[in-house]
């Protein structure tokens, strides 16, 4: 089963699911063939709603007087953009070794340290983000986490 199905089915992670299938290119590399392994950091609705902006506002958006509904809708994609591809990372990940990893957005990497175990649930991203679950994939893992990874 693809990640995007397992996405599907998991309550805990519908907020995160539903700004990822907002974005086409995404959305189906979710849906994609097994011979591609995906890593999702997928937050839960909890983490998302705890969250002081979401995915799609901007300190930008919020400090414009007057924008266009075009720019508007343009600058929330982008914005949504960055949010999920921060939490995507186009590769397995390798728990046994502390390292970081690349995500789909340019310039932005997580940084995995993991115990000797190889547990996910002894590894913390970015210096405080914890993996509270993991799903297996056919294309990949998405490993659960009880806060969200910061876009810049």
């Amino acid at each position: 089963m693809p990640i995007a199905d397992l996405l599907t089915i998991e309550p805990s992670l519908s907020i995160f699911y539903s700004y990822a299938r907002e974005l086409g290119d995404i959305a189906r590399m979710l849906e994609g063939p097994a011979d591609r392994k995906l890593t999702v950091l997928a937050p839960t609705n909890k983490a998302v709603m705890a969250l002081a902006r979401k995915p799609h506002q901007s300190q930008e958006l919020e400090e414009k007087i007057e924008i266009s509904e075009q720019e508007f809708s343009e600058k929330s994609t982008e914005n949504v953009r960055r949010w999920v591809g921060s939490h995507v990372i186009p590769a397995a990940v390798d728990m046994a070794n502390s390292q970081s990893y690349d995500t789909l957005v340019e310039g932005k990497a997580i940084e995995f340290a993991c115990k000797e175990s190889g547990r996910p649930e002894d590894c913390v991203l970015d210096n405080d983000v914890h993996i509270s679950g993991v799903r297996e994939a056919s294309n990949g893992v998405i490993y659960i986490i009880s806060s969200t990874i910061e876009v810049d």
